[in-house]
C-alpha cells in the first residue's frame, strides 16, 4: 500500500534540504563575528589541523597591514587573531577585524615585537585557547603564511609533544650558543609547549632583567631564552625543509613559484596581496588539472560503460581538454594526439591482455598519461570555421586578425606566454627528473578558442643546470576555460539619464542633420537622455536652430556658450559641459557627426560602473560613398560592412562614464588645443587611475563621413594624425584599387602620375 503520492517524497526531500541549509546557515554563520570571539572560516578545503594564528601589530597598522592579512592568509586559517598594544582600545577601532587589545601592554612603533608584547600575546593565547587548538602560530606584520602548506606539514606531526618550531637563528649569549626562532618567519608552538612556557614567563622576564636584557629585549630572543634556559634545554628547530623563504623575486620573474615554503617575507602591505594572488592562482591551476583528469577519465569510462547505466558523458560543446594537451617523450619533438576515444571504434571488452599491450614508452589505454595526451578536436565545417593562429617572432606578434601586420607583443599576451613557458619547464623537469632552465623560446604559436581556451605551441631550448646537457623540446599546451562562472555584483539604474555632451565649432550643416536625428530618436520619445551643446563661434545660429523647432526644457536640452575669446579645444568644451553635472551623473562624450541608436544609449547607461569602469564604444566609421560606390547606386541607409566602413579601434574620443570617474582620472589636459590629442591623453589618465576599461565595437554608434580639412597650423603630430584619418576614411582598399584601375583604363591617368600626389582627393572628380 502506497501511503504517499509519488511526488511527495521528492517534495519532502527538497523541503528537508532547504531547512537543513537554513539551519546550517543559522548555526554556522559566515558573517563577521563579535570582536571578542575567535574568527573561523569556512572553505572548500577540509583540514583536521587545529591551528590558531596570531599576529602582533602596532595600532597604526590596523587600516593597512591588519586589513591585508585579514583579507589574505588570515582568511584561510582555521582561526585567526590580531593582537595590538596600547591602552583604551575602543570597540569601533577593533570591530572591523578579529582583533584584541592586550591589557597593560603599550603600543609599539618598531617592527620587532618587544619581550613584553610577545609574552603578553602568549599569555592571552594560553588563557583563552590552549585547550581548543593543538598548534599556535605567532607571526609579525612581515609574515605571509602559506596556510595549505603549513597545515599539510602539521598534519603529519604529533601535537602532544613540546614543539618550539620556526626558522632557527643562532645567538651568542654569555659565551654559549643558543638557537632561537626568529620572529619574522613566524614561530610555531604546540599546546603542551604553550602550557609549559606561559607559567614560567615571569621567571624568564626576571632572569632577563637580572642579566641586563630588560623588558625592551626583542620578543623572539626572549622566548628562545625562556625555552632554553628556564623551561629547560629546548632549542628552536625547523620542523621541515624550506620552512621560510626570503628570496622570492618578482623583478625578472612575473610568476615566481610559491610551492615549498610555509612562510614568506612580505616586505610591504601589498606583498601580502601579491603572495596570496599567486597562491590562489596555483591552487586554481591544481584544481583545473584535477578536473581535467576526472573529465578525461569519465569520458574514457563512458566508452566502456553499459548503455543502461550511462546515456551520455558530456555535451560535445562542453568538452574540455586536459590542461596539458601533450607532454611528449624525451625526444626532440613531442606532438599532441588531438583525438578523444571513439566509442564506435574502441572495443568494449578486450579479448586478452595481449590485445592491449603497448610498445615500450607508449602509455597504456586508459592510463593517466594517455588521457593527458588526448584533446578535443572541433572539426571545421567550412573554411570560415578555421580558427587561425597568431605567431610571435622576437618582440612582435603577427596575426591575420589585425590590420597592422607588425605589432609589439601586448603585456597580457607576454604574461600568458611566460605562464606557458613556466608550465612547460616544470613538465620537462618532472619528465626528465632534471633541473632544466629555458635558454631560448622560438616558434610561439597562439590561438584562442571558446571551447579549448588559450592554446600555445612553442619550441624550447633548455639547459640542465647540473650537467649542462642541452635539450630541444616542442610543447603543445592549453589553458582551457574551466573556471566556474562567478557573478560580479552590478546594480545599474535602468532609468538613469545619459547626458550627451557635444562640442560644436563651425560645423555648418552637419549639425542640422545631427540635431534632426537626435530629436526624432531620443527627445520626442521622452527617453532618459539629455543633450548638452557646447558652442564656440556660431552660438546664435545654433541656438536659433534649436529654438525654432520646439522649446525643450533644460532637463532635456541645454545650449552652453563657450568662453568668449577662448580658442576652441574639444577637451575644454567637454570640461565646460561637465561643469553642469553632478558626480553621480552619466556622461557621453559625443561628436556632431555621430549616428546613435536607442540600443547604444542603453549600453552607454548600463556599461559604466561608478568608481570602477568606463565604457569606450568602438564606433563604425562610414566611408565616402562616392568612392565606395563609384559608378553604382549608393545605398540610402548603408549597413555595417567592409565596403561601407570600418571599426575605428584606435580612437578614444567617444566614452561613457560617471562624472566622478572623470574627476578621479584627473580630467582632460586643458592645455591641448587644435585637433586631437586630448582623447588619448585622457584614456591614459583613466588607466593610471586604475579604472577598468570596457572597450568593444558598438553596432549602435556610427560616424558619418564628411570632408576633413587639416590645418597646417596644427602641431606636426596632430597634422600627421589628421592626414591619416582623412585618407583612411575614403574607401576600402578594394574599392580604391578598383577606382585607380578605372582612372588608368578610362582616363589614361597612369599609376606613376597618381604617385605624384600625397593622397587622393577627398571627393572623386566627376566622370562622364
Amino acid at each position: 500500500m502506497r501511503l504517499l503520492p509519488r511526488r511527495l517524497p521528492t517534495l519532502a526531500f527538497v523541503i528537508g534540504a532547504s531547512l537543513g541549509c537554513l539551519l546550517t546557515r543559522y548555526l554556522y554563520p559566515c558573517t563577521a563575528v563579535h570582536q571578542s570571539s575567535i574568527r573561523a572560516h569556512t572553505t572548500l578545503r577540509k583540514s583536521n589541523v587545529r591551528l590558531l594564528g596570531a599576529v602582533i601589530l602596532p595600532r597604526r597598522q590596523l587600516d593597512t597591514t591588519a586589513r591585508a592579512i585579514s583579507e589574505t592568509w588570515g582568511a584561510d586559517i582555521a582561526a585567526f587573531r590580531i593582537l595590538v598594544g596600547g591602552q583604551g582600545s575602543s570597540f569601533d577601532e577593533l570591530e572591523r577585524f578579529p582583533a584584541t587589545a592586550l591589557q597593560n601592554v603599550p603600543d609599539f612603533e618598531s617592527y620587532a615585537c618587544s619581550l613584553h608584547q610577545t609574552f603578553a600575546a602568549l599569555t592571552y593565547l594560553h588563557d583563552n585557547y590552549v585547550d581548543e587548538y593543538d598548534w599556535f602560530l605567532l607571526a609579525e606584520n612581515s609574515t605571509y603564511v602559506n596556510v595549505r602548506e603549513l597545515e599539510r606539514r602539521l598534519q603529519d606531526s604529533d601535537p602532544r609533544g613540546i614543539a618550539y618550531w620556526g626558522q632557527p637563528e643562532e645567538l651568542l649569549h654569555e659565551g654559549a650558543r643558543q638557537h632561537l626562532c626568529a620572529g619574522s618567519p613566524g614561530v610555531i608552538v604546540s599546546g603542551p609547549a604553550l602550557k609549559a612556557v606561559v607559567p614560567r614567563l615571569k621567571d624568564c622576564a626576571d632572569r632577563l632583567g637580572a642579566e641586563g636584557g630588560g623588558p625592551s629585549r626583542r620578543g623572539d630572543w626572549g622566548l628562545g631564552f625562556c625555552f632554553s634556559r628556564v623551561v629547560g634545554g629546548i632549542s628552536c628547530s625547523m620542523p621541515f625543509e624550506h620552512f621560510h623563504r626570503e628570496d622570492l623575486q618578482f623583478t625578472n620573474n612575473p610568476r615566481p613559484k610559491m610551492e615549498g615554503a610555509a612562510t614568506y617575507l612580505a616586505v610591504t602591505t601589498k606583498s601580502h596581496y601579491t603572495f596570496h594572488h599567486l597562491m590562489k592562482q596555483e591552487q586554481l591551476e591544481a584544481l583545473k588539472e584535477e578536473i581535467n583528469g576526472l573529465e578525461a577519465e569519465i569520458e574514457y569510462l563512458h566508452t566502456k560503460a553499459a548503455p543502461p547505466y550511462v546515456t551520455s558523458a558530456f555535451p560535445d560543446t562542453t568538452r574540455m581538454p586536459p590542461s596539458v594537451i601533450a607532454q611528449g617523450s624525451s625526444g626532440v619533438q613531442a606532438e599532441a594526439t588531438e583525438q578523444w576515444p571513439n566509442p564506435e571504434t574502441t572495443p568494449t571488452e578486450p579479448t586478452s591482455l595481449q590485445d592491449h599491450s603497448n610498445p615500450p614508452g607508449t602509455p597504456s589505454e586508459g592510463s593517466s598519461a594517455q588521457l593527458q595526451q588526448e584533446a578535443v578536436t572541433v572539426i571545421p565545417q567550412s573554411k570560415f570555421d578555421v580558427n587561425t593562429w597568431s605567431v610571435i617572432v622576437g618582440s612582435y606578434i603577427h596575426s591575420d586578425q589585425r590590420t597592422d601586420p607588425l605589432l609589439r607583443v601586448p603585456n597580457d599576451v607576454d604574461y600568458e606566454v611566460q605562464r606557458f613557458v613556466s608550465k612547460a619547464t616544470d613538465l620537462v623537469n618532472e619528465e626528465e627528473r632534471a633541473s632544466y632552465r629555458v635558454k631560448s623560446v622560438t616558434n610561439v604559436f597562439l590561438r584562442y578558442s571558446p571551447v579549448h581556451g588559450r592554446q600555445c605551441i612553442m619550441d624550447l631550448t633548455l639547459v640542465d643546470e647540473k650537467s649542462g646537457n642541452v635539450l630541444k623540446k616542442r610543447m603543445n599546451l592549453a589553458a582551457p576555460v574551466q573556471s566556474v562562472p562567478i557573478r560580479v555584483q552590478e546594480e545599474p539604474n535602468y532609468k538613469q539619464v545619459v547626458n550627451v555632451i557635444v562640442p560644436l565649432n563651425n560645423v555648418g550643416e552637419r549639425f542640422t542633420a545631427f540635431f534632426n536625428d537626435f530629436q526624432r530618436d531620443f527627445l520626442r520619445r521622452r527617453l532618459a537622455v539629455r543633450l548638452i551643446l557646447v558652442v564656440y563661434g556660431e552660438y546664435e545660429r545654433i541656438n536659433s536652430i534649436v529654438t525654432s523647432s520646439r522649446h525643450w526644457p533644460p532637463s532635456r536640452l541645454t545650449v552652453v556658450q563657450g568662453r568668449e575669446g577662448e580658442e576652441f579645444a574639444r577637451g575644454r568644451a567637454l570640461h565646460l559641459g561637465l561643469s553642469m553635472l553632478g558626480d553621480g551623473d552619466i556622461v557621453f562624450f559625443c561628436d556632431t557627426d555621430m549616428v546613435m541608436t536607442r540600443e547604444f544609449m542603453d549600453r552607454c547607461r548600463l556599461n559604466p560602473v561608478q568608481g570602477k569602469r568606463v565604457y569606450y564604444p568602438v564606433f563604425f566609421s562610414y566611408y565616402n560613398m562616392d568612392y565606395a560606390y563609384h559608378g553604382e547606386a549608393k545605398p540610402e541607409r548603408p549597413v555595417i560592412s567592409r565596403r561601407n566602413g570600418h571599426w575605428v579601434s584606435y580612437s578614444y574620443g567617444m566614452a561613457c562614464l560617471f562624472k566622478s570617474d572623470y574627476t578621479t582620472a584627473g580630467g582632460f589636459n586643458l592645455s591641448i588645443t587644435g585637433w586631437g590629442g586630448e582623447d588619448t591623453d585622457f584614456f591614459t589618465r583613466v588607466l593610471d587611475a586604475k579604472l577598468e576599461v570596457l572597450k568593444a565595437p558598438d553596432p549602435g554608434l556610427a560616424h558619418r563621413w564628411h570632408p576633413k580639412h587639416c590645418s597646417p597650423s596644427l602641431t606636426p603630430s596632430q597634422y600627421a594624425d589628421c592626414l591619416g584619418t582623412r585618407d583612411e576614411v575614403l574607401a576600402d582598399k578594394k574599392q580604391l584599387a578598383s577606382y585607380i584601375v578605372y582612372l588608368e583604363e578610362h582616363l589614361g591617368i597612369s599609376s606613376a602620375a597618381l604617385r605624384v600626389t600625397a593622397s587622393l582627393p577627398s571627393e572623386p572628380p566627376h566622370i562622364t
